[in-house]
């Protein structure tokens, strides 16, 4: 069985789209009336041992966008603790080699000017082509190497109405006062359609991974990732064992022990003396000497 572990889970959105295709969810919040799996401050919670490197094949997480937010103005912003939550996020899907791994928050945000967010790859969706009332332009940092279905509002000249905006509170619509819109949950679900699309090509993704490995002759060999192509050459053979991942420096070379299950064959090939190996794509959070 896939699995899927849902960081900041809120209100469960993706993790229901993901359980709709059979995947065994796991989900973390801060917040026990949401009901997680795990009720846990992401900053205290140690996921090792008790999951092991590659355990889960995807990792979704919604951190608290509160800092970021620009609409924040009646006290002053603390960057820090919007920064110690999402630096602790990358170091949880650091130390558990997901498969595939995303991390979504508002695009008008200032996350995305943060540092440890520069070269990260990204895609912009907006909820209102997804079904919802209010724009609410998001952005989502991941490995899905995932073009978006639907396009995004104000983008090349598209751009639809939205009947309510993605606050909470009171707002003037066309001149009427609008009272009470959105409770909190509202606010923080994601569109199930969104998920649905997201849910729908990490799946075929992990069948995919999973196949090429099955079909795949048998080798030995380590596993290297080349740093400055940001490639893993994977040994063609059974998807069960496990490996030496090198990671190669212009100086020295740190070796960590995973299986091979941890990573996303592309499907492609390359030859390395003599022996083939399965070209796979290695997200930049991942790819640090130091580890």
């Amino acid at each position: 069985m896939r699995r899927l572990l849902e960081l900041f889970s809120g209100t469960g959105s993706m993790g229901r789209a993901f359980e709709e295709l059979a995947w065994e969810v796991t989900s973390l919040d801060v917040d026990p009336n949401a009901c997680p799996t795990i009720v846990a401050d992401i900053c205290a919670w140690e996921p090792l041992p008790k999951f092991a490197p590659g355990h889960f094949d995807m990792i979704w997480a919604s951190p608290v966008c509160t800092e970021y937010s620009r609409v924040l103005t009646r006290r002053p912003r603390r960057l820090e603790e919007g920064d110690r939550l999402v630096q602790r996020t990358l170091q949880i899907i650091q130390e558990l080699l997901p498969r595939f791994w995303a991390l979504e928050n508002p695009a008008t945000g200032l996350l995305k000017l943060r540092p440890f967010m520069a070269g990260l790859p990204w895609q912009d969706v907006s909820y209102c082509t997804h079904g919802y009332p209010n724009r609410k332009l998001t952005r989502i940092w991941g490995n899905l190497d995932w073009v978006p279905e639907r396009p995004v509002c104000g983008v090349g000249g598209f751009r639809c109405e939205h009947p309510e905006v993605a606050q909470r509170g009171t707002f003037r619509r066309k001149g009427e006062i609008v009272q009470n819109c959105h409770t909190k949950g509202q606010l923080h679900s994601i569109p199930p359609a969104l998920c649905r699309e997201i849910a729908s090509v990490v799946n075929a993704r992990a069948e995919l991974a999973l196949q090429s490995l099955a079909d795949a002759p048998q080798h030995g060999g380590e596993l290297a990732v080349v740093q400055s192509q940001k490639l893993l050459l994977l040994p063609l053979r059974g998807a069960s064992d496990a490996g030496a991942l090198k990671i190669l420096g212009d100086e020295a070379q740190a070796v960590l022990e995973i299986g091979v299950h941890a990573v996303a064959p592309l499907g492609s090939h390359a030859v390395e003396d003599g022996l083939q190996f399965l070209q796979v794509g290695v997200p930049d959070v991942l790819l640090d000497p130091g580890v």
